[in-house]
């Protein structure tokens, strides 16, 4: 889990705001701004990237037709109740 600063960020600038971020905001990159940040505590389902190859390479790993069937329901059923990791 990654930690959180409860600390407040020091003003600075910013040079790496792509131009099309600064249109759709409607400011130029001269322009200085206020800008308010608040903690998005929103609940997320993620499956981490590694964790969907890990199961694919098991179910590819059967050797039988059956063995994979068998492999993709299991993992269904588990993703289903949270597993994250085979």
């Amino acid at each position: 889990m990654r930690s959180q600063s409860t600390q407040p960020v020091a003003p600075s600038t910013v040079d790496n705001v792509l131009p099309g971020n600064r249109s759709a905001a409607g400011v130029t990159a001269e322009e200085v701004v206020d800008v308010d940040i608040e903690l998005d505590v929103a609940p997320r389902e993620v499956t981490v990237h590694s964790h969907r190859k890990e199961w694919v390479r098991w179910i590819e790993q059967a050797k039988k037709p059956e063995t994979r069937v068998a492999r993709v329901s299991r993992a269904v059923e588990s993703l289903r109740n949270g597993k994250q990791a085979r």
